[in-house]
């Protein structure tokens, strides 16, 4: 009798445990682990692409509301890029972030939290690095690595950058959606890039001169290209972008360019600039996607870095953004913002389904349990 008590306790204790597992957590904590007040929030910089994420974690963190709104920088541009901007609107934290793109819809932003957004204005890739290095950030949230000209920069400063990888993201290559040729091998793009392809009936599409785009040294896409796609190997001279906002350049240049072949982000072409004119080349057969990019079944999948100079105090705010970032819960606004996690998410719904099952199978064995103590206590008071 005592062997069946301990029994009964053990599983009761079971099922308390596996409920607890199960509702202890959802996949967007209401309350986050860091919780700093907007004054508080330190800059952090980084690259245009990065910025959606950057804010969304900014508001998450400091309980601010946010939404999209056309961005600042081209509020007459035909491209209509977007950009996430903090609102004083109340904080809702059951507000999950809209990732779908309504190119009609998009105003000048209005009730701006001008503190938050200053904090988290971004200049680009490269001039980030160069703000980590010079000391006007601490923390950047950068769409890659330190090129060879950083690192040679902060070498000289007497500095070096650590890079922590937090999301993931694809390297992916733009046509216009007349363009016949939808699918390119990682040699032929490395042969257009080389001039050794130059019409693009070589790869089964009309008799015409193929135009490759390409951008500006030191930018957060052509420094991808070169060391992730080309490896080294010199590029020819192509049609250079370096203007104001060289990353939206490239839609409208393939916009009226039915010929031309270029390459950005995939979280910059699917969520803060999608051009109904532009399409996706697959590469090796493989279409970039959320799922493409979380397999590794695409070729150039790629990181987003959390980068600070090595010497950042691990007590001090930066450090404590950085660690939140890679935990359940900062993988989770990571994974809102539409790009790809790089770790686990606080139960996901397969591994709640899971809790759920075993807790009802262990309710269900404890009822049977005491139903059957009281049954034969009920046969031994009457013997």
């Amino acid at each position: 009798m005592k062997f069946r008590y301990h029994s009964y306790v053990a599983c009761f204790a079971a099922a308390v445990l596996i409920l607890s597992g199960w509702c202890g957590t959802s996949v967007f904590a209401d309350e986050e682990s860091l919780r700093l007040a907007p004054e508080d929030y330190p800059r952090i910089d980084g690259s245009t692409s990065t910025h959606p994420l950057t804010m969304l974690i900014a508001c998450r963190i400091t309980h601010t509301d946010f939404s999209w709104a056309i961005s600042l920088f081209e509020p007459l541009s035909p491209l209509k890029a977007r950009r996430l901007f903090p609102t004083r609107t109340p904080y809702d934290p059951a507000k999950r972030l809209d990732l779908s793109y309504e190119r009609d819809r998009l105003d000048i932003p209005t009730n701006i939290h001008g503190t938050l957004l200053a904090k988290n204005a971004h200049r680009g890739t490269h001039e980030s690095y160069v703000a980590l290095m010079e000391g006007d950030a601490r923390l950047i949230v950068a769409a890659r690595e330190p090129s060879i000209d950083e690192l040679e920069a902060a070498k000289a400063k007497g500095v070096s950058i650590k890079s922590v990888p937090i999301a993931k993201d694809a390297f992916v290559f733009l046509r216009h959606r007349a363009n016949l040729v939808t699918n390119c091998t990682v040699q032929q793009i490395r042969d257009i890039y080389t001039g050794r392809l130059t019409n693009w009936s070589a790869l089964g599409g009309p008799d015409r001169k193929i135009t490759p785009y390409q951008r500006n040294r030191n930018s957060g896409s052509q420094v991808k290209m070169e060391t992730l796609v080309m490896r080294g190997v010199k590029m020819i001279e192509g049609d250079s972008l370096v203007t104001a906002d060289p990353m939206g350049m490239i839609f409208h240049r393939l916009t009226n360019d039915k010929d031309g072949i270029g390459y950005t982000v995939y979280y910059y072409d699917q969520f803060m600039a999608p051009v109904p004119e532009v399409g996706m080349f697959s590469v090796n057969g493989v279409l970039p996607s959320s799922e493409s990019i979380g397999s590794g079944d695409y070729p150039f999948v790629t990181h987003v870095y959390a980068s600070h100079l090595e010497s950042l105090p691990e007590e001090s705010v930066e450090a404590s953004i950085r660690d939140w970032i890679l935990t359940p819960e900062g993988q989770a606004v990571v994974a809102e913002s539409g790009y790809v996690p790089i770790g686990t998410l606080p139960n996901q719904p397969l591994e709640a389904a899971v809790y759920l099952a075993a807790a009802v199978v262990s309710l269900i064995l404890l009822v049977v349990a005491l139903r059957a103590m009281l049954a034969k206590r009920q046969t031994s008071s009457k013997s």
